[in-house]
């Protein structure tokens, strides 16, 4: 299960669906995903603003379905070469 969304809006655009298990590419890894939060970056891309957001984000619509930089969990794959990540597995990980 995960909290997607198709286009930009208030939390209503918000919607919890099943989706395909992502597999890691190379330096990611996959984690099991125990917690997460919400924070201010989630905010400006869930809604587009400021609207150069969308540059990054996609100009009419959301490039990636789901949403989220921060969250807690045990690693469960490991895609090529993750860096430290795989050598630390009960450190903490963001998107920094």
């Amino acid at each position: 299960m995960a909290i997607v969304y198709d286009q930009y809006g208030p939390p209503e655009v918000l919607k919890c669906e099943e989706i395909e298990k992502p597999t890691p590419g190379e330096g990611e890894v996959l984690t099991s995903g125990d917690a997460a939060s919400v924070n201010p970056d989630d905010w400006h891309f869930v809604w587009g603003l400021p609207y150069f957001i969308r540059r990054m984000a996609g100009l009419g619509k959301p490039k990636e379905r789901r949403q989220g930089a921060d969250g807690a969990g045990y690693l469960e794959v490991v895609g090529n070469d993750p860096g430290w990540v795989a050598d630390h597995p009960q450190q903490s990980w963001n998107d920094d």
